[in-house]
């Protein structure tokens, strides 16, 4: 009937876009407005390089100011509720999506090549976070259950680690939340700094700078927006890039 109510989407629809096929146009403001920040966060890298600090390139990443931008949006005015369904799936469908363009940009010996190198790194850099985690967490007297999710979203994949433990563990909401904060916030600043780190203590040679990347940043996508920051900040080459090297460590390690 015309006028009626969309129902629930079914499995393909959810996995696809996560509303009905009908609502999709429902998405299309949240949408525009991520493309408009990540517009926004182009430009304002470019003046604020150029125009403000006089390089003949900007040293500044687009994705680190478009991030900055969407916090500070978030954080300070109430966003319409027009723009929520869109918002949402720009972080949980195209931001994915994203991800999985990156990686198939890579040929299997690419991967077969890093993955040598890299599964040996992230399983000890998974064990000694694990470890060196929950000893910290015992001595700052920190519940059990909390302790055990920080270590598992410091070592494993960031907030997924947590929602994924909190049930075996009988973790309460409380610390899901406090864990998941935890995460977030330190994720979010090596997200900024790291990249910059890395090229102090590697230049800019990517094996070494994308296992670095790709085992101290926390979730996946703050590690991908890191790889990418450091490309876009010193324009490295050739195949594979720094971004490149990140994803398969992180997923590796996921």
């Amino acid at each position: 009937m015309p006028g009626e109510a969309a129902g629930p989407p079914n499995p393909l629809e959810n996995a696809l876009v996560g509303v009905s096929y009908r609502r999709i146009p429902t998405l299309l403001p949240g949408v525009l407005s991520a493309v408009v920040v990540a517009a926004l966060g182009t430009w304002l890298a470019d003046r604020i390089g150029t125009d403000v600090l006089g390089f003949s390139k900007s040293p500044i990443s687009p994705i680190m100011v478009a991030i900055l931008l969407g916090m500070l949006a978030a954080n300070t005015v109430q966003l319409p509720a027009i723009l929520q369904p869109g918002i949402r799936f720009s972080v949980r469908k195209l931001l994915r999506l994203g991800i999985i363009l990156l990686g198939i940009r890579l040929s299997l010996l690419d991967v077969l090549k890093l993955g040598a190198f890299g599964v040996p790194l992230v399983a000890l850099s998974i064990v000694s976070g694990l470890v060196f985690t929950t000893l910290i967490a015992r001595r700052l007297r920190l519940p059990e259950r909390l302790g055990t999710l920080i270590a598992v979203g410091t070592s494993i994949c960031g907030l997924s680690a947590i929602v994924a433990t909190a049930p075996a563990i009988d973790a309460t909401d409380e610390e899901v939340a406090y864990a998941a904060a935890n995460i977030t916030i330190f994720g979010a600043l090596a997200t900024f700094i790291y990249p910059y780190l890395a090229h102090v203590l590697f230049g800019t040679d990517p094996l070494r700078t994308g296992l670095f990347l790709g085992t101290s940043v926390h979730d996946t996508a703050q590690a991908v927006a890191s790889g990418l920051i450091f490309d876009q900040v010193y324009s490295t080459a050739g195949r594979p890039t720094i971004a490149d090297v990140t994803v398969v460590v992180k997923l590796v390690r996921t």
